[in-house]
Protein backbone atom coordinates (compact mmCIF):
# COMPACT_ATOMS: atom_id res chain seq x y z
CA UNK A 1 0.00 0.00 0.00
CA UNK A 2 1.23 3.49 -0.89
CA UNK A 3 2.51 5.49 2.06
CA UNK A 4 1.88 9.25 1.97
CA UNK A 5 4.98 11.44 1.90
CA UNK A 6 4.25 13.07 5.25
CA UNK A 7 4.07 9.60 6.86
CA UNK A 8 6.99 8.10 4.94
CA UNK A 9 9.29 10.98 5.87
CA UNK A 10 8.09 11.61 9.41
CA UNK A 11 11.20 12.52 11.48
CA UNK A 12 12.58 9.73 13.67
CA UNK A 13 15.15 11.82 15.56
CA UNK A 14 15.56 15.42 16.64
CA UNK A 15 17.96 16.25 13.81
CA UNK A 16 15.25 15.61 11.21
CA UNK A 17 12.73 18.00 12.80
CA UNK A 18 12.36 21.15 10.70
CA UNK A 19 12.03 24.71 11.99
CA UNK A 20 11.74 24.10 15.76
CA UNK A 21 15.36 24.55 16.88
CA UNK A 22 14.38 26.45 20.05
CA UNK A 23 12.34 23.48 21.27
CA UNK A 24 14.69 20.72 20.10
CA UNK A 25 17.71 22.32 21.81
CA UNK A 26 15.85 22.60 25.12
CA UNK A 27 14.59 19.01 25.06
CA UNK A 28 18.00 17.60 24.12
CA UNK A 29 19.64 19.52 26.96
CA UNK A 30 17.08 18.19 29.41
CA UNK A 31 17.77 14.61 28.31
CA UNK A 32 21.57 15.00 28.39
CA UNK A 33 21.45 16.67 31.83
CA UNK A 34 18.85 14.26 33.25
CA UNK A 35 16.48 17.14 33.98
CA UNK A 36 13.39 15.60 32.45
CA UNK A 37 10.06 17.09 33.48
CA UNK A 38 6.95 15.12 34.38
CA UNK A 39 4.48 17.03 32.18
CA UNK A 40 4.84 18.98 28.93
CA UNK A 41 2.49 21.05 26.78
CA UNK A 42 3.21 21.19 23.05
CA UNK A 43 1.07 23.84 21.36
CA UNK A 44 1.06 25.30 17.89
CA UNK A 45 -0.59 25.15 14.47
CA UNK A 46 -1.29 21.85 12.75
CA UNK A 47 1.56 20.14 10.96
CA UNK A 48 4.36 21.88 12.85
CA UNK A 49 5.72 18.72 14.49
CA UNK A 50 4.04 18.48 17.90
CA UNK A 51 3.19 14.75 17.77
CA UNK A 52 6.41 13.84 15.95
CA UNK A 53 8.56 15.57 18.58
CA UNK A 54 6.50 13.95 21.35
CA UNK A 55 7.20 10.48 19.92
CA UNK A 56 10.90 11.19 19.45
CA UNK A 57 11.12 12.55 23.00
CA UNK A 58 9.32 9.47 24.37
CA UNK A 59 11.93 7.22 22.73
CA UNK A 60 14.87 9.45 23.66
CA UNK A 61 14.12 9.40 27.40
CA UNK A 62 14.09 5.57 27.28
CA UNK A 63 16.95 4.97 24.82
CA UNK A 64 19.88 2.97 26.18
CA UNK A 65 22.42 4.73 23.94
CA UNK A 66 21.10 8.21 23.09
CA UNK A 67 23.22 10.15 20.60
CA UNK A 68 23.35 13.89 21.19
CA UNK A 69 19.99 13.67 22.93
CA UNK A 70 18.29 11.75 20.12
CA UNK A 71 17.24 8.07 20.27
CA UNK A 72 19.77 5.78 18.61
CA UNK A 73 17.12 3.64 16.95
CA UNK A 74 19.35 0.58 17.25
CA UNK A 75 19.11 -0.51 20.89
CA UNK A 76 16.59 -3.06 22.08
CA UNK A 77 14.42 -0.45 23.78
CA UNK A 78 14.22 1.75 20.64
CA UNK A 79 13.25 -1.26 18.51
CA UNK A 80 10.54 -2.31 20.95
CA UNK A 81 9.17 1.20 21.25
CA UNK A 82 9.03 1.46 17.46
CA UNK A 83 6.46 -1.33 17.37
CA UNK A 84 2.89 -0.10 16.97
CA UNK A 85 1.65 -2.42 19.73
CA UNK A 86 4.06 -1.26 22.44
CA UNK A 87 2.35 -0.17 25.66
CA UNK A 88 5.02 2.20 26.98
CA UNK A 89 4.12 5.03 24.59
CA UNK A 90 0.37 5.54 24.74
CA UNK A 91 -1.30 7.97 22.36
CA UNK A 92 -4.76 9.20 23.33
CA UNK A 93 -7.00 11.24 21.03
CA UNK A 94 -8.81 13.62 23.37
CA UNK A 95 -11.26 14.57 20.62
CA UNK A 96 -12.88 11.11 20.81
CA UNK A 97 -11.86 10.17 24.37
CA UNK A 98 -12.79 13.34 26.19
CA UNK A 99 -15.11 12.06 28.91
CA UNK A 100 -14.25 11.85 32.58
CA UNK A 101 -14.49 8.04 32.50
CA UNK A 102 -11.58 7.75 30.03
CA UNK A 103 -9.39 9.99 32.18
CA UNK A 104 -10.27 8.05 35.31
CA UNK A 105 -9.28 4.86 33.51
CA UNK A 106 -5.97 6.52 32.53
CA UNK A 107 -5.44 7.59 36.14
CA UNK A 108 -5.86 3.99 37.28
CA UNK A 109 -3.37 2.65 34.73
CA UNK A 110 -0.50 5.08 35.37
CA UNK A 111 0.51 3.14 38.48
CA UNK A 112 1.75 0.26 36.32
CA UNK A 113 5.48 0.52 35.46
CA UNK A 114 6.88 0.52 31.89
CA UNK A 115 7.75 -2.77 30.18
CA UNK A 116 10.84 -1.82 28.14
CA UNK A 117 12.43 1.40 29.36
CA UNK A 118 12.54 3.76 32.34
CA UNK A 119 9.44 5.81 31.50
CA UNK A 120 5.91 5.26 30.33
CA UNK A 121 4.85 8.24 28.21
CA UNK A 122 1.25 9.37 27.67
CA UNK A 123 0.72 11.59 24.62
CA UNK A 124 -2.71 13.24 24.79
CA UNK A 125 -3.48 14.89 21.44
CA UNK A 126 -5.99 17.75 21.04
CA UNK A 127 -6.13 17.97 24.82
CA UNK A 128 -8.30 21.11 24.67
CA UNK A 129 -11.22 18.84 23.69
CA UNK A 130 -11.43 17.31 27.17
CA UNK A 131 -14.52 18.17 29.20
CA UNK A 132 -14.28 20.19 32.41
CA UNK A 133 -14.85 17.03 34.44
CA UNK A 134 -12.10 15.24 32.56
CA UNK A 135 -9.67 18.10 33.22
CA UNK A 136 -10.51 17.98 36.90
CA UNK A 137 -9.91 14.24 36.95
CA UNK A 138 -6.51 14.77 35.33
CA UNK A 139 -5.30 17.55 37.63
CA UNK A 140 -3.91 15.62 40.59
CA UNK A 141 -2.23 12.94 38.47
CA UNK A 142 -0.74 15.61 36.21
CA UNK A 143 0.74 17.47 39.17
CA UNK A 144 2.19 14.45 41.00
CA UNK A 145 2.40 11.45 38.66
CA UNK A 146 4.40 8.32 39.54
CA UNK A 147 8.14 8.74 38.89
CA UNK A 148 7.96 6.48 35.83
CA UNK A 149 5.24 8.56 34.08
CA UNK A 150 5.64 11.49 31.64
CA UNK A 151 2.66 13.35 30.22
CA UNK A 152 2.88 15.19 26.89
CA UNK A 153 -0.21 17.24 26.08
CA UNK A 154 -0.59 18.52 22.51
CA UNK A 155 -3.05 21.15 21.32
CA UNK A 156 -3.69 23.69 18.59
CA UNK A 157 -5.75 25.87 20.98
CA UNK A 158 -3.90 26.38 24.27
CA UNK A 159 -6.19 29.28 25.21
CA UNK A 160 -8.95 26.74 25.87
CA UNK A 161 -6.98 24.96 28.58
CA UNK A 162 -7.78 25.76 32.22
CA UNK A 163 -5.18 27.80 34.11
CA UNK A 164 -4.88 24.91 36.56
CA UNK A 165 -3.57 22.69 33.75
CA UNK A 166 -1.25 25.34 32.31
CA UNK A 167 0.38 25.88 35.70
CA UNK A 168 1.34 22.20 35.96
CA UNK A 169 3.18 21.76 32.64
CA UNK A 170 6.29 22.94 30.81
CA UNK A 171 4.94 24.80 27.80
CA UNK A 172 6.59 24.72 24.35
CA UNK A 173 5.17 26.81 21.51
CA UNK A 174 5.76 25.37 18.06
CA UNK A 175 6.09 28.09 15.44
CA UNK A 176 5.08 27.93 11.78
CA UNK A 177 7.85 26.52 9.62
CA UNK A 178 9.58 29.12 7.44
CA UNK A 179 9.30 29.22 3.65
CA UNK A 180 12.97 28.41 3.07
CA UNK A 181 12.88 25.46 5.48
CA UNK A 182 9.81 24.06 3.74
CA UNK A 183 11.36 24.48 0.29
CA UNK A 184 14.57 22.73 1.36
CA UNK A 185 12.60 19.88 2.94
CA UNK A 186 10.48 19.39 -0.19
CA UNK A 187 13.58 19.43 -2.42
CA UNK A 188 15.24 16.78 -0.23
CA UNK A 189 12.15 14.55 -0.19
CA UNK A 190 11.67 14.89 -3.97
CA UNK A 191 15.31 13.94 -4.50
CA UNK A 192 14.93 10.83 -2.32
CA UNK A 193 11.63 9.95 -4.01
CA UNK A 194 12.91 10.47 -7.57
CA UNK A 195 10.37 13.24 -8.21
CA UNK A 196 11.31 16.05 -10.59
CA UNK A 197 9.97 19.55 -9.98
CA UNK A 198 10.53 23.08 -11.26
CA UNK A 199 11.94 25.60 -8.78
CA UNK A 200 8.80 27.75 -9.06
CA UNK A 201 6.64 24.67 -8.42
CA UNK A 202 8.47 23.87 -5.17
CA UNK A 203 8.14 27.49 -4.07
CA UNK A 204 4.40 27.45 -4.77
CA UNK A 205 3.93 24.17 -2.86
CA UNK A 206 5.84 25.52 0.14
CA UNK A 207 3.84 28.75 0.06
CA UNK A 208 0.56 26.82 -0.08
CA UNK A 209 1.63 24.88 3.02
CA UNK A 210 1.29 28.08 5.09
CA UNK A 211 3.96 27.00 7.55
CA UNK A 212 2.63 23.43 7.98
CA UNK A 213 4.96 20.58 7.01
CA UNK A 214 2.10 18.10 6.78
CA UNK A 215 -0.01 20.38 4.57
CA UNK A 216 2.93 21.12 2.28
CA UNK A 217 3.81 17.44 1.87
CA UNK A 218 0.17 16.52 1.25
CA UNK A 219 0.03 19.10 -1.55
CA UNK A 220 3.36 17.81 -2.88
CA UNK A 221 1.89 14.29 -2.91
CA UNK A 222 -1.12 15.39 -4.96
CA UNK A 223 1.04 17.36 -7.39
CA UNK A 224 3.36 14.39 -7.91
CA UNK A 225 0.41 12.13 -8.72
CA UNK A 226 -1.18 14.75 -10.99
CA UNK A 227 2.00 15.32 -13.01
CA UNK A 228 3.31 11.75 -12.93
CA UNK A 229 6.35 12.74 -10.81
CA UNK A 230 7.38 15.60 -13.11
CA UNK A 231 5.90 18.69 -11.46
CA UNK A 232 5.54 21.93 -13.40
CA UNK A 233 4.56 25.29 -11.95
CA UNK A 234 1.19 25.28 -13.71
CA UNK A 235 0.52 21.75 -12.41
CA UNK A 236 0.66 23.08 -8.86
CA UNK A 237 -1.75 25.90 -9.73
CA UNK A 238 -4.15 23.37 -11.26
CA UNK A 239 -4.06 21.13 -8.21
CA UNK A 240 -4.58 24.05 -5.83
CA UNK A 241 -7.30 25.63 -7.94
CA UNK A 242 -5.24 28.80 -7.93
CA UNK A 243 -5.41 31.35 -10.74
CA UNK A 244 -2.34 31.81 -12.92
CA UNK A 245 -0.18 34.91 -12.71
CA UNK A 246 -1.55 35.97 -16.10
CA UNK A 247 -5.16 35.85 -14.85
CA UNK A 248 -4.32 37.69 -11.62
CA UNK A 249 -2.58 40.37 -13.65
CA UNK A 250 -5.66 40.80 -15.88
CA UNK A 251 -7.93 41.10 -12.83
CA UNK A 252 -5.61 43.56 -11.09
CA UNK A 253 -5.09 45.64 -14.23
CA UNK A 254 -8.86 45.82 -14.85
CA UNK A 255 -9.53 47.12 -11.33
CA UNK A 256 -6.60 49.55 -11.34
CA UNK A 257 -7.61 51.02 -14.68
CA UNK A 258 -11.32 51.23 -13.82
CA UNK A 259 -12.22 48.68 -16.54
CA UNK A 260 -15.01 46.80 -14.79
CA UNK A 261 -16.13 44.97 -17.98
CA UNK A 262 -12.73 43.30 -18.32
CA UNK A 263 -12.75 42.39 -14.63
CA UNK A 264 -16.21 40.78 -14.79
CA UNK A 265 -15.33 38.91 -17.99
CA UNK A 266 -12.09 37.48 -16.59
CA UNK A 267 -13.73 36.58 -13.27
CA UNK A 268 -16.60 34.74 -14.98
CA UNK A 269 -14.18 32.79 -17.17
CA UNK A 270 -12.35 31.60 -14.04
CA UNK A 271 -15.62 30.62 -12.37
CA UNK A 272 -16.69 28.64 -15.44
CA UNK A 273 -13.49 26.61 -15.10
CA UNK A 274 -14.56 25.65 -11.57
CA UNK A 275 -12.34 28.06 -9.65
CA UNK A 276 -13.51 29.08 -6.17
CA UNK A 277 -14.31 32.78 -5.87
CA UNK A 278 -13.01 32.84 -2.27
CA UNK A 279 -9.66 31.50 -3.50
CA UNK A 280 -9.64 33.97 -6.39
CA UNK A 281 -10.29 36.89 -4.03
CA UNK A 282 -7.57 35.70 -1.63
CA UNK A 283 -5.06 35.21 -4.47
CA UNK A 284 -5.89 38.64 -5.91
CA UNK A 285 -5.35 40.27 -2.50
CA UNK A 286 -1.91 38.66 -2.18
CA UNK A 287 -1.12 39.62 -5.77
CA UNK A 288 -2.02 43.27 -5.15
CA UNK A 289 0.20 43.20 -2.08
CA UNK A 290 3.07 41.93 -4.24
CA UNK A 291 2.38 44.60 -6.87
CA UNK A 292 2.54 47.29 -4.19
CA UNK A 293 5.95 46.02 -3.02
CA UNK A 294 7.26 45.87 -6.60
CA UNK A 295 5.95 49.38 -7.25
CA UNK A 296 7.58 50.85 -4.14
CA UNK A 297 10.79 48.81 -3.82
CA UNK A 298 11.42 47.30 -7.24
CA UNK A 299 12.19 43.65 -7.99
CA UNK A 300 12.41 41.80 -4.68
CA UNK A 301 13.40 38.14 -4.33
CA UNK A 302 12.56 37.74 -0.65
CA UNK A 303 9.33 39.68 -0.11
CA UNK A 304 7.41 38.81 -3.27
CA UNK A 305 6.02 35.39 -4.27
CA UNK A 306 5.84 36.26 -7.97
CA UNK A 307 8.64 34.55 -9.99
CA UNK A 308 11.57 36.91 -10.47
CA UNK A 309 11.43 36.77 -14.27
CA UNK A 310 7.83 38.09 -14.15
CA UNK A 311 8.62 40.84 -11.64
CA UNK A 312 10.79 42.73 -14.13
CA UNK A 313 7.97 42.85 -16.67
CA UNK A 314 5.48 43.91 -14.00
CA UNK A 315 7.76 46.78 -12.97
CA UNK A 316 7.33 48.21 -16.47
CA UNK A 317 3.60 47.48 -16.66
CA UNK A 318 2.98 49.24 -13.33
CA UNK A 319 4.18 52.59 -14.63
CA UNK A 320 0.60 53.55 -15.50
CA UNK A 321 -0.59 52.97 -11.92
CA UNK A 322 0.31 54.87 -8.77
CA UNK A 323 1.19 53.26 -5.43
CA UNK A 324 -1.93 54.96 -4.03
CA UNK A 325 -4.17 53.20 -6.57
CA UNK A 326 -2.65 49.79 -5.83
CA UNK A 327 -2.80 50.39 -2.09
CA UNK A 328 -6.47 51.35 -2.27
CA UNK A 329 -7.30 48.15 -4.20
CA UNK A 330 -5.29 46.02 -1.78
CA UNK A 331 -7.07 47.49 1.26
CA UNK A 332 -10.53 47.02 -0.27
CA UNK A 333 -10.00 43.33 -1.08
CA UNK A 334 -8.32 42.75 2.29
CA UNK A 335 -11.40 44.10 4.08
CA UNK A 336 -13.69 41.43 2.59
CA UNK A 337 -11.22 38.60 3.26
CA UNK A 338 -13.11 37.23 6.28
CA UNK A 339 -16.67 38.18 5.35
CA UNK A 340 -16.51 36.52 1.94
CA UNK A 341 -16.04 33.06 3.51
CA UNK A 342 -19.44 33.30 5.18
CA UNK A 343 -21.29 35.34 2.54
CA UNK A 344 -24.42 33.83 0.99
CA UNK A 345 -23.31 35.15 -2.41
CA UNK A 346 -19.52 35.62 -2.40
CA UNK A 347 -19.40 36.26 -6.17
CA UNK A 348 -21.73 39.23 -5.78
CA UNK A 349 -19.59 40.57 -2.93
CA UNK A 350 -16.41 40.47 -5.05
CA UNK A 351 -18.17 42.06 -8.01
CA UNK A 352 -19.63 44.83 -5.84
CA UNK A 353 -16.25 45.68 -4.35
CA UNK A 354 -14.62 45.62 -7.77
CA UNK A 355 -17.28 47.93 -9.26
CA UNK A 356 -17.03 50.40 -6.38
CA UNK A 357 -13.26 50.34 -6.51
CA UNK A 358 -13.15 50.73 -10.29
CA UNK A 359 -15.48 53.73 -10.15
CA UNK A 360 -13.41 55.44 -7.47
CA UNK A 361 -10.15 54.79 -9.29
CA UNK A 362 -11.68 55.87 -12.60
CA UNK A 363 -12.79 59.14 -10.99
CA UNK A 364 -9.36 59.55 -9.42
CA UNK A 365 -7.67 59.03 -12.80
CA UNK A 366 -10.04 61.55 -14.34
CA UNK A 367 -9.30 64.12 -11.67
CA UNK A 368 -5.55 63.62 -11.93
CA UNK A 369 -5.70 65.02 -15.47
CA UNK A 370 -7.64 68.10 -14.42
CA UNK A 371 -6.39 71.55 -13.51
CA UNK A 372 -8.50 73.89 -11.33
CA UNK A 373 -9.00 76.17 -14.34
CA UNK A 374 -10.39 73.26 -16.40
CA UNK A 375 -12.83 72.44 -13.61
CA UNK A 376 -13.84 76.09 -13.29
CA UNK A 377 -14.37 76.30 -17.05
CA UNK A 378 -16.76 73.34 -16.89
CA UNK A 379 -18.60 74.92 -13.95
CA UNK A 380 -18.98 78.23 -15.81
CA UNK A 381 -20.37 76.40 -18.83
CA UNK A 382 -22.89 74.68 -16.59
CA UNK A 383 -23.77 77.98 -14.91
CA UNK A 384 -24.45 79.64 -18.27
CA UNK A 385 -27.08 76.95 -18.89
CA UNK A 386 -28.71 77.22 -15.48
CA UNK A 387 -28.31 80.83 -14.27
CA UNK A 388 -27.21 83.59 -16.65
CA UNK A 389 -26.98 86.21 -13.87
CA UNK A 390 -24.78 84.05 -11.63
CA UNK A 391 -22.66 83.13 -14.64
CA UNK A 392 -22.19 86.83 -15.51
CA UNK A 393 -20.93 87.53 -12.00
CA UNK A 394 -18.53 84.55 -11.91
CA UNK A 395 -17.14 84.78 -15.40
CA UNK A 396 -14.43 87.29 -14.40
CA UNK A 397 -13.13 85.14 -11.55
CA UNK A 398 -9.89 83.56 -12.74
CA UNK A 399 -7.98 82.91 -9.51
CA UNK A 400 -9.07 79.35 -8.59
CA UNK A 401 -7.03 76.57 -6.99
CA UNK A 402 -7.11 73.09 -5.44
CA UNK A 403 -6.50 72.87 -1.71
CA UNK A 404 -6.62 69.20 -0.72
CA UNK A 405 -10.21 68.17 -1.40
CA UNK A 406 -11.29 71.82 -1.48
CA UNK A 407 -11.93 73.95 -4.55
CA UNK A 408 -10.93 77.47 -3.59
CA UNK A 409 -12.39 80.51 -5.41
CA UNK A 410 -10.57 83.77 -4.68
CA UNK A 411 -12.86 86.80 -5.17
CA UNK A 412 -11.47 90.36 -5.47
CA UNK A 413 -14.81 92.04 -6.20
CA UNK A 414 -17.10 92.94 -3.29
CA UNK A 415 -20.28 92.93 -5.36
CA UNK A 416 -19.52 89.43 -6.63
CA UNK A 417 -18.77 88.30 -3.07
CA UNK A 418 -22.12 89.73 -1.92
CA UNK A 419 -23.85 87.89 -4.74
CA UNK A 420 -22.20 84.61 -3.78
CA UNK A 421 -23.09 85.15 -0.13
CA UNK A 422 -26.76 84.57 -0.90
CA UNK A 423 -27.75 81.06 0.07
CA UNK A 424 -29.57 80.33 -3.18
CA UNK A 425 -26.61 81.44 -5.33
CA UNK A 426 -24.07 79.51 -3.29
CA UNK A 427 -26.32 76.43 -3.47
CA UNK A 428 -26.57 76.76 -7.27
CA UNK A 429 -22.79 77.02 -7.51
CA UNK A 430 -22.26 73.89 -5.40
CA UNK A 431 -24.96 72.07 -7.41
CA UNK A 432 -23.01 72.70 -10.61
CA UNK A 433 -19.96 70.98 -9.14
CA UNK A 434 -22.11 68.03 -8.08
CA UNK A 435 -23.77 67.68 -11.49
CA UNK A 436 -20.33 67.50 -13.08
CA UNK A 437 -19.40 64.67 -10.71
CA UNK A 438 -17.07 66.68 -8.46
CA UNK A 439 -17.28 66.30 -4.70
CA UNK A 440 -15.12 69.23 -3.71
CA UNK A 441 -15.78 71.45 -0.72
CA UNK A 442 -16.33 74.83 -2.37
CA UNK A 443 -14.50 77.58 -0.47
CA UNK A 444 -14.82 81.28 -1.34
CA UNK A 445 -12.19 83.74 -0.14
CA UNK A 446 -11.68 87.47 -0.60
CA UNK A 447 -8.38 89.35 -0.81
CA UNK A 448 -9.83 92.77 -1.51
CA UNK A 449 -7.93 95.35 0.56
CA UNK A 450 -10.12 98.40 -0.20
CA UNK A 451 -12.58 100.04 2.16
CA UNK A 452 -15.08 97.27 1.62
CA UNK A 453 -12.64 94.55 2.75
CA UNK A 454 -13.95 94.45 6.31
CA UNK A 455 -17.53 94.39 5.08
CA UNK A 456 -16.68 91.51 2.78
CA UNK A 457 -15.00 89.71 5.65
CA UNK A 458 -18.01 90.13 7.91
CA UNK A 459 -20.41 88.95 5.22
CA UNK A 460 -18.27 85.94 4.43
CA UNK A 461 -17.92 84.97 8.08
CA UNK A 462 -21.65 85.27 8.47
CA UNK A 463 -22.06 82.71 5.71
CA UNK A 464 -19.36 80.50 7.16
CA UNK A 465 -17.16 81.09 4.11
CA UNK A 466 -13.36 81.12 4.17
CA UNK A 467 -11.91 84.64 3.99
CA UNK A 468 -8.28 85.49 3.38
CA UNK A 469 -7.33 89.20 3.52
CA UNK A 470 -4.21 89.48 1.41
CA UNK A 471 -1.46 91.61 2.96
Amino acid sequence: MYLALYRKFRPINFEQVVGQEHIITTLKNQIQNSQIGHAYLFCGSRGTGKTSVAKIFAKAVNCQNPFNGSPCGECEVCKNLSQTNNIDIIEIDAASNNRVDEIRDLRDKVKYPPIYGKFKVYIIDEVHMLTDSAFNALLKTLEEPPKHIIFILATTEPQKLPATILSRVLRFDFKLVGQNDLENLIKDIFLKSNIKAEKEAITQIAKAGNGSVRDALSIADMCASFSNNNIKYHDVLSVLGTSTQEVLYLLAKAVLSGDIISFMTTLNEELKEGKNVVTISSDLTKYLRDLLIIKTTGVNKTLVDIPEKEQKKLKEDLQDFSAEQISKAFVKFSEIGLDIKYATNPVLMVETVAISLAENISQSIKEQNLTPHKVWGQVLAKLSEEDKMLHAGCVNISDVSFFGNDFKINVDNTSVLEMLKKDENYAKLVACFKKLGYNYNVLISSFNEDENANKAKILSQKLGLSVNIKK
